[in-house]
């Protein structure tokens, strides 16, 4: 998401919308443990998308500059 450069839109508050995504998580019986599991995961996938790869002989294997994204989404 980052690398699209749009990291702002005009009006809109990051912080404002995700306090209302979980007041209306929590509003149709979505546990606090529940909630931060689904943004574990939801941040494990943003974070496999970061990833890039290289090509080594026959072999293919993460980037460098990827380790990072990538040992952060295994955690």
């Amino acid at each position: 998401l980052a690398q699209s450069k749009c990291n702002d839109i005009e009006g809109r508050s990051d912080d404002k919308d995700f306090e209302e995504t979980r007041r209306c998580m929590t509003s149709i019986g979505i546990s606090e443990n529940v909630q931060r599991i689904i943004f574990e995961l939801i941040a494990a996938v943003l974070h496999l998308g970061n990833i890039s790869f290289n090509e080594l002989e026959e072999v293919t294997v993460v980037s460098q500059e990827s380790q990072e994204h990538l040992q952060t989404a295994a955690r």
